[in-house]
């Protein structure tokens, strides 16, 4: 089974910068990262010009120097989303100034992978499967565009992803086409535009082959059944 991944950014957060405070605090700039997008830790309330440990359990530690006003911003690259299949988790970081460990700060936010995922099995390509998605814009629908022969059958809404990590599950066929489905290669982009296009940014896209086989019915004849075979996960990983 061929694989053709592209990439996609989430919608960029607000990064919130208290107008005083007494004691440290500290902000991420998304409330969702799809692993390995570019990201900004920041802390406020330190000493001016101190050295800062930032900490993070996938990470690790590095540190930060704060500017004249005991502020910093630190980029960093989101970790792996560790999971099996779509979803997300939270990840924390946290500020320490060196001079004075009780001057210290965490910020949480999440962690996912732009993927779909259907339940594995070689099953008729009418038979509902288990759909998941993750790592979709937030509010946007999620379509399927199922194409054989070089054109599309059809365009099958999936539902909308929502937030904060553009997550979705329902259960449809594995060819969401109406009629008879036809024998042979398919092809399935999973992306968030209502009309299939090969230059949709950011798409997700899979082929499977849709066979007929024969089960014995009795001595003299057989039944012929179309099943569809999917491996059960579809991801882009970083960028």
């Amino acid at each position: 089974m061929r694989r053709i991944y592209t990439l996609a950014l989430m919608g960029a957060g607000a990064l919130a910068v208290p107008a005083s405070a007494s004691a440290a605090t500290a902000a991420l700039d998304k409330p969702c990262y799809i692993a390995g997008q570019q990201g900004i830790f920041a802390g406020f309330g330190f000493a001016p010009n101190a050295v800062v440990s930032i900490t993070n359990a996938d990470l690790g530690s590095t540190t930060a120097t704060t500017d004249a006003t005991g502020s910093f911003a630190k980029p960093f690259s989101a970790p792996d989303s560790k999971l099996t299949g779509p979803g997300s988790r939270d990840i924390v970081f946290t500020a320490t100034q060196s001079t004075n460990p009780a001057n210290t700060a965490s910020a949480t936010s999440k962690v996912t992978t732009l993927e779909f995922a259907t339940n594995k099995g070689t099953l008729s390509p009418k038979a509902d499967r288990s759909w998941s998605f993750s790592g979709w814009q937030v509010g946007k629908p999620i379509y399927a565009h199922f194409r054989f022969r070089g054109k599309t059958k059809r365009n099958f809404r999936m539902g909308v992803a929502t937030g904060p990590c553009g997550e979705f599950k329902r259960r449809a066929p594995a060819i969401a086409v109406r009629g008879r489905v036809s024998t042979g290669l398919w092809t399935i982009q999973v992306d968030q535009s209502p009309k299939y296009s090969v230059s949709t940014i950011p798409a997700l896209k899979v082929r499977t082959v849709v066979f007929t086989r024969f089960r014995p019915r009795a001595v003299t004849s057989a039944a012929a059944v179309s099943t569809a075979a999917l491996s059960g996960r579809y991801s882009f990983r970083g960028y």
